[in-house]
């Protein structure tokens, strides 16, 4: 089953996969829940990053989307990243903790320090990223 996982198509369902997170953020931001619309917004640049390195034909680890762009940068020495990139993927790095978890924060929840703003933030970030990503796929 797991036999290519640095497959096309294993590349492709990441990235399947990221653009689904990233309409679940959209529905989220709509709907107020701006913590997980954070959320979702690093987790699908963490999976579209993950994809884009698979179809490069690595095999990438970690959660961490500053990590995973500094790699793909090194592997398309012709299309740079951008320090704008670099700073999108840093800010939605901050999300992939407290955004989920009570104990991220002295005290209430998540929900109670996110912002429209910062959610608003976390959304462009993602889509400036997905937008670099896909603009790199053959």
């Amino acid at each position: 089953m797991y036999t290519n996982l640095m497959s096309q198509s294993d590349g492709k369902r990441w990235i399947e996969a990221a653009k689904s997170d990233l309409a679940a953020a959209q529905s989220l931001f709509e709907d107020g829940y701006y913590h997980l619309c954070a959320f979702h917004a690093q987790q699908s640049t963490e999976k579209s990053l993950k994809g884009l390195l698979r179809l490069l034909g690595h095999l990438p680890w970690g959660h961490n989307c500053f990590d995973l762009l500094t790699q793909v940068n090194e592997l398309l020495p012709n299309a740079p990243v951008t320090p704008a990139l670099f700073n999108a993927a840093g800010r939605l790095d901050g999300h992939y903790i407290p955004s989920r978890y009570p104990d991220a924060f002295p005290t209430g929840i998540p929900a109670d320090y996110y912002n429209q703003a910062e959610a608003e933030q976390a959304l462009e970030d993602a889509q400036n990223l997905i937008a670099f990503i896909t603009g790199h796929l053959s």
